[in-house]
């Protein structure tokens, strides 16, 4: 915005008269106050609605990893077992 503003202000100086160059910026200002206003009144809102999405998120992203490794600790000890079984069995010939 600051780079933009800049370019704009270098073409505003070579075309426009002093009166009118500050006509504009007060123009620009009185459009861009009412997303000033939007965001003092709903920005607290939507930041706590952002964050609690973001937490929620994290559970569930917690929660899927924990299914994930509690099953491959099911697979090992099935593994295991397995494997203790046959050389039990092995051993027993």
């Amino acid at each position: 915005m600051g780079a933009g503003g800049t370019g704009i202000i270098n073409i505003m100086i070579g075309y426009m008269e002093r009166g009118w160059r500050f006509t504009f910026i007060a123009l620009v200002c009185v459009v861009v106050m009412p997303m000033l206003l939007v965001e003092l009144k709903w920005g607290p809102i939507w930041r706590e609605e952002r964050r609690v999405r973001l937490e929620k998120e994290k559970d569930e992203r917690n929660k899927a990893e924990q299914r994930v490794v509690s099953s491959e600790s099911v697979v090992d000890n099935t593994e295991t077992e397995t494997k203790r079984h046959s050389l039990i069995t092995q051993t027993k010939k």
